[in-house]
């Protein structure tokens, strides 16, 4: 009898809010966001979710009790770069900031500003929601499309107040595809962890004078790859070369500690969080920047380093000017202050406390 217990209950809680689905009107609270990357559950939604951690829990507890390695869990949320990285920089922000969220609640608990992070199906739900008066402010990006005019155009809907970019370059592409979003598109990057993304406690024992890492994949790009290889050994430059989707944050964060500086290799970067977690661990970037972003027919001016300046680093365009970069990158070295940059504008709390000014159109927390 006992071991059904935890059924029961689920059963009693099912019932109760199925009679009362229909019946409920959205609370609207003093939190100021609610955050999505997927459409809010239903309470029949929210009920079969219940279930199925209940269930996860339930085996877990059975393997732990027999000694077994538990299942990997379905709920846990992705760690790497892209949207995870956005939303997890976010999340922990807010967190650290003391500011109230709401993420991914069920319907009837979504406040009257709401930010969809990424997730097409929730944007789409949001701008219903909007239409049905339920939402007062909508925020959208900037994880949502490539291209302004994607999924039929969904950003140039109406009911979205502002459009978030990553970055000046994607703004401008967005306002060339799209005029009618002049007025809507603000930037906004995420922040990094600087308590975690930090030198090395013993940084003149850095084994490495470059880490190289080599984010593009096409073999017309090997060429640059080859060249920038062969001219650190040629100055006798000791370097340690990482393929991207090779290695987990833990190792990342490892080479950066030990290297004195890093050669960033990718064709464009929306924003280009591994190079805040390298300024964040004080390590310099010298970036490939050819200056354009392709995707199958579409093209646009753009970038690989859109937050470079003078304190965190260089940029070259290709093999024609590498070699004068690097002699260039090498006797300023000592001028660079990345960490400096990242503290004082990057940290997970100003970016958070920033994302929370748009969404509230500036007013205060």
């Amino acid at each position: 009898m006992g071991s059904n217990l935890p059924y029961r209950s689920f059963a009693i809680f099912r019932n109760y809010y199925a009679s009362k689905e229909k019946s409920l009107i959205p609370m609207r609270s003093s939190v100021p966001i609610t955050i999505l990357t997927q459409p809010p559950l239903s309470l029949k939604q929210q009920a079969l979710s219940l279930k199925l951690r209940m269930e996860h829990f339930v085996r877990c507890t059975k393997r732990a009790v027999c000694g077994q390695s538990l299942p990997p869990s379905p709920f846990a949320r992705g760690t790497m770069g892209g949207p995870a990285a956005v939303r997890n920089s976010l999340l922990r922000g807010l967190d650290q900031s003391g500011i109230s969220y709401r993420y991914n609640p069920p319907e009837f608990s979504t406040t009257s500003t709401v930010g969809v992070l990424s997730g097409i199906d929730a944007l789409r739900w949001a701008i219903q929601a909007k239409q049905d008066g339920c939402i007062r402010r909508l925020i959208a990006g900037p994880n949502l499309v490539v291209s302004a005019l994607d999924e039929n155009g969904i950003l140039l809907d109406p009911s979205i107040d502002c459009v978030i970019t990553p970055c000046p370059w994607v703004r401008q592409m967005y306002l060339e595809k799209a005029p009618v979003l002049a007025g809507k598109l603000v930037e906004w990057p995420a922040g990094v962890d600087e308590h975690h993304w930090k030198p090395s406690q013993q940084p003149d024992t850095r084994q490495y004078d470059f880490l190289v890492y080599a984010k593009f994949q096409e073999p017309e790009n090997a060429p640059l790859l080859e060249r920038i290889t062969q001219t650190l050994k040629q100055r006798k430059l000791s370097f340690h070369l990482l393929r991207y989707g090779s290695y987990t944050p833990a190792d990342y964060l490892t080479f950066l500690q030990n290297s004195r500086a890093l050669v960033f290799l990718s064709e464009s970067e929306s924003q280009g969080i591994a190079q805040f977690e390298a300024w964040a661990c004080d390590v310099p970037v010298l970036a490939w920047d050819r200056g354009l972003w392709r995707s199958g027919t579409e093209s646009s001016p753009a970038s690989s380093c859109p937050f470079l300046t003078n304190e965190n680093g260089l940029r070259f365009k290709g093999e024609n000017d590498w070699d004068a970069v690097l002699e260039s990158f090498l006797l300023r070295r000592s001028e660079f202050h990345p960490r400096d940059f990242i503290t004082r504008h990057y940290t997970l709390e100003l970016s958070a406390r920033d994302y929370v000014k748009i969404c509230t159109g500036g007013e205060n927390m």
